[in-house]
């Protein structure tokens, strides 16, 4: 229940807030650091009760961890917005709040697959963070080289994920332990999602 009343919210107030009359009012701090709060309080309160299995989605207490502190990072972005930010200001809100809903189910799924298009789609919100508020003159040519080099990074992990599921009919993180490959083709499978990470 905690579970999917996170996943709700994350994914709730980037759409609720940046496109509702909350973003222009004097309330709307006050409004998103409660949010924030409120997702802060949320995972803290299920610490005791780890192993809450939804679908696809599953908290472990690493997992719990990385959710906190991507809640963190996100209020400290915001604070960085109100005093360095001055050009479409709601746009970069939208951009770090779907970065953030991305993030939380990111960390919170069990699918490999899911796993690896959350991955994927959270370049989208960094990509027109690039594009939009880096270095005049170098913006589009870093994004696109941001773009195009994760992306063509990211092949191999995809190609490693068919494998694993046509060896293994499943995709759940919990039950990859037990892989039926030799020893050289588990460590060519981990350099391929190894290379993905630092590529990324």
């Amino acid at each position: 229940m905690i579970l999917t009343l996170v996943l709700s919210l994350s994914w709730l107030i980037p759409i609720t807030i940046t496109i509702s009359s909350i973003y222009n009012t004097r309330y709307f701090w006050q409004t998103l650091y409660l949010l924030q709060f409120l997702l802060f309080i949320l995972p803290i309160s299920s610490l005791f009760n780890t192993g809450l299995i939804y679908s696809d989605f599953y908290w472990s207490p690493f997992s719990l961890i990385l959710i906190l502190c991507t809640i963190v990072l996100s209020l400290v972005c915001y604070m960085i917005i109100e005093f360095r930010i001055d050009t479409r200001v709601q746009l970069f809100h939208f951009c770090i709040f779907l970065i953030q809903a991305i993030s939380i189910s990111l960390f919170s799924t069990q699918n490999l697959f899911i796993f690896y298009v959350l991955f994927e789609f959270i370049l989208i919100p960094f990509f027109l963070i690039i594009i939009g508020w880096g270095s005049r003159g170098k913006n589009i040519k870093a994004a696109l080289y941001f773009f195009f080099y994760t992306y063509v990074a990211s092949l191999p992990m995809l190609f490693s994920i068919f494998i694993i599921y046509i060896k293994k009919q499943d995709l759940t993180i919990y039950f990859l332990q037990d892989l039926p490959f030799t020893e050289s083709q588990l460590q060519l499978l981990w350099t391929t999602f190894l290379s993905h990470s630092q590529q990324s």
